[in-house]
């Protein structure tokens, strides 16, 4: 019954399926979304966060919307002429620790001890660190790695619990670094550039689609 009462409400509304890496779902979605129903109050979305590796896919087989990220290593190129692409400026992987940690921990120094927060191998995030900031964080300090998560949501909970020290996206943590909840390590650390990138499938047969795809571009 639900689902019959929510097709039903959505007959009369264009909806728009995005599909998002994860951490944007959370950092840069709501506010997309909201910035487009002020200015098309009734279009409705489909929001289907995915691993970034995954995006490509889902995008050419269910979505109107891609937003994702890229970084100099892992370029995300279409050969369709249907679909438009613009970039929507950049995010940050920044490491951070918790105020109370970073007390315990004292000055960041080579060969001291140093918990860390970690995704998994293989994800673009984890595949991201790897090929910039972590050799010389494996090398210069004794590493205990104290947990892995797929989900940035997850990470931020443990380092502002004080488990460790994770990198996590800007956008994500902008709230926190300016409370002073979370220390950024970047000075010592490194960080990692992504692009933002946001692409629009033509084909989809809903001018709704363009329109929110212009909308995005313009703010």
């Amino acid at each position: 019954r639900f689902y019959a009462l929510r097709n039903k409400a959505h007959e009369n509304q264009n909806k728009i399926t995005f599909i998002a890496q994860h951490t944007l779902s959370m950092s840069r979605i709501p506010q997309i979304l909201r910035h487009i129903n002020t200015l098309s109050p009734k279009t409705s979305f489909r929001v289907m966060p995915v691993n970034n590796h995954d995006c490509q896919s889902l995008f050419l087989k269910e979505g109107d919307l891609l937003l994702c990220y890229q970084n100099s290593n892992q370029a995300i190129n279409f050969t369709q002429a249907s679909i438009l692409k613009i970039k929507l400026g950049n995010d940050y992987l920044l490491p951070v620790v918790s105020k109370e940690l970073a007390l315990k921990l004292g000055p960041i120094k080579e060969g001291m001890y140093l918990p860390l927060l970690m995704y998994p191998k293989g994800g673009f995030l984890a595949e991201s660190l790897a090929s910039t900031c972590l050799p010389s964080i494996f090398r210069d300090y004794r590493v205990e790695l104290v947990c892995e998560s797929a989900f940035s949501a997850s990470l931020k909970e443990m380092v502002l619990g004080s488990m460790g020290v994770a990198w996590l996206a800007n956008d994500l943590i902008k709230k926190e670094l300016e409370s002073g909840e979370l220390i950024s390590l970047e000075e010592t650390l490194g960080s990692v550039v992504l692009d933002v990138l946001l692409f629009c499938n033509e084909d989809a047969g809903n001018d709704q689609v363009t329109n929110a795809f212009n909308i995005i571009g313009s703010f």
